[in-house]
């Protein structure tokens, strides 16, 4: 069970030769085409699969699921608890009698001798009469000495919450067993008489089953028990077998836990690799847009641009034209929306926009934070430095001016910073292409133009 949880990574690498080169080139230049067929390919299987589903009922399966593994395990942790309460109803009813470090009670129902905690639990009948022999005590007596019932209980405990997992029965099985084969070790040490001991095992054999959360001599392995007692194993080959586990335990570490890291060929395929075959968009920083994606972003930009005017400068007789705004304020949507076609834009097509965006891909300049800037940054309930989200006070140890770019967001109250070897990590990692969802992890300053002077004539 807790192997799963070791963290084991794996890395990779491949070298790099001259025809995997150039197929890394070929798969990085036809990245967009193949995105678009992906794309068509998912919008005709979409429409395909509506059409199929429109007139079938659509379950949830997982609290289908929920709801019987809850039920289950309900069920299974009552029993047990029953089983318990049966015990304990045992010995308030029964006769106790006192044995070296445990308890012998005395009940008047049929019952096959059995034991749990520090108490072995033998019909009064069968105890007056003779017919419980030393053996069958010295049995009983071993289970109590070594506290099976603290490996019963916990298997049982298992198995009431990882009910639908059948290893956990085939360990139960063998782990009783095993107590089974040191009880019997613990008699035949004592009395040394196997064949006396095995014609009794035999004689109880067809006695009645007790509760599955006991120990008791009525076992449906005692056949393998009967071997048990006269098979010997050498020292050696039982050192040889456990060291046997060890190879055993490490290559279930290796399968159970790792996960491997390949850096295949080179960061480039491996970065082609992710964003072609991901379910998301995939974007390359200033290739330019089509002349229909400019059209979509003017009229979002129309949704908020009132009008323009000409009029006079108020520094000299020039003229310079001045936008009216409805609103400065853009909703989350067409933020995202027009942030994406702007990093896909090329410079000539970014120029002519009235919304422009200085995110970490559309730098328009590098430069540290002012103090005003810097105190702005620190202040954000969320911080970003690097791409990882950090305290404020981390800032004050990368200090002012080990920053090379910033963006901050007052409405969401955030800030990213970014050092020069961030930026350059960043841009040589995301700088050729990126996704969608990645970009919009960042924010972006949003400048809206206010006016500018007209160049004369």
């Amino acid at each position: 069970m807790t192997i799963p949880l070791i963290p084991l990574n794996v890395n990779v690498f491949a070298p790099q030769t001259t025809e995997t080169a150039k197929q890394e080139a070929v798969i990085f230049n036809g990245l967009e085409e193949i995105h678009h067929t992906v794309n068509e390919s998912i919008e005709q299987t979409a429409t395909t699969l509506s059409g199929n589903l429109q007139n079938n009922i659509h379950l949830n399966y997982l609290p289908i699921a929920g709801i019987i593994y809850l039920l289950v395990t309900a069920t299974l942790f009552i029993r047990f608890l029953r089983n318990i309460f049966s015990i304990v109803k045992l010995k308030r009813h029964g006769i106790e009698l006192q044995y070296p470090n445990a308890g012998i009670i005395l009940i008047k129902e049929k019952i096959i001798p059995h034991s749990f905690g520090k108490y072995m639990f033998i019909n009064k009948e069968d105890y007056e009469n003779g017919q419980i022999t030393e053996e069958i005590i010295i049995h009983e007596w071993s289970h109590i000495r070594q506290r099976h019932f603290l490996d019963i209980i916990f298997m049982e405990l298992l198995i009431i919450f990882f009910w639908f997992n059948p290893i956990l029965y085939l360990y139960r099985n063998k782990i009783k067993l095993n107590h089974e084969f040191l009880a019997d070790n613990a008699v035949i040490r004592k009395n040394k008489n196997i064949p006396y001991y095995q014609t009794l095992l035999i004689r109880m054999a067809d006695q009645q089953n007790s509760s599955i959360i006991t120990s008791s001599l009525n076992f449906s392995l005692i056949k393998k028990r009967l071997i048990m007692m006269t098979k010997t194993t050498s020292k050696k080959r039982a050192y040889c077998r456990k060291l046997a586990l060890i190879p055993v335990f490490f290559a279930a570490i290796g399968f159970f836990t790792a996960k491997i890291a390949a850096n295949v060929l080179s960061e480039r395929l491996s970065e082609v690799n992710e964003t072609t075959f991901a379910n998301d968009t995939v974007i390359i920083p200033g290739k330019g847009v089509s002349l229909e994606e400019l059209n979509e972003y003017k009229e979002i930009v129309n949704k908020y641009y009132d009008y323009s005017d000409t009029v006079k400068s108020k520094r000299d007789n020039s003229k310079e034209i001045k936008y009216k705004w409805k609103s400065m304020f853009l909703s989350d949507e067409d933020y995202n929306r027009l942030y994406v076609l702007y990093v896909l834009m090329d410079s000539a097509q970014r120029k002519e926009q009235f919304i422009s965006f200085s995110g970490i891909l559309t730098v328009m300049k590098l430069r540290s934070p002012n103090v005003d800037e810097w105190n702005n940054c620190k202040r954000k309930n969320t911080i970003f430095l690097d791409g990882e989200k950090i305290e404020a006070s981390r800032l004050d140890v990368a200090g002012r001016k080990s920053i090379a770019f910033f963006t901050y967001n007052n409405q969401k109250s955030t800030s990213f910073l970014w050092t020069k070897k961030g930026y350059n990590d960043y841009i040589q990692k995301y700088g050729r292409q990126i996704t969608q969802s990645k970009l919009l992890e960042t924010q972006a300053f949003v400048w809206i133009r206010m006016g500018y002077i007209l160049p004369k004539g």
